[in-house]
């Protein structure tokens, strides 16, 4: 669980992780593959998927990450 957390992500994972948090189902294959990895989404019935542990990392990014959203 710390990984996910601690792990340093690029300026186009974060933008991934920020586009699933959005409802974008289009990532790139290799992005998508290290946020699994990592535990910051998963796959759903209805696609790419958010996990928890995803939402905190967002929460570590600032609050830009959730522009006309509540933070969790």
């Amino acid at each position: 669980m710390e990984r996910g957390l601690l792990a340093p992500l690029s300026a186009r994972e974060e933008n991934a992780l920020r586009r699933i948090f959005h409802g974008s189902p289009q990532i790139a294959d290799v992005h998508k593959q290290r946020l699994m990895v990592l535990g910051l989404i998963r796959e759903g019935p209805l696609g790419l998927q958010i996990t928890e542990l995803g939402e905190h990392r967002l929460t570590g990014l600032g609050h830009d990450a959730y522009p006309g959203r509540e933070p969790i």
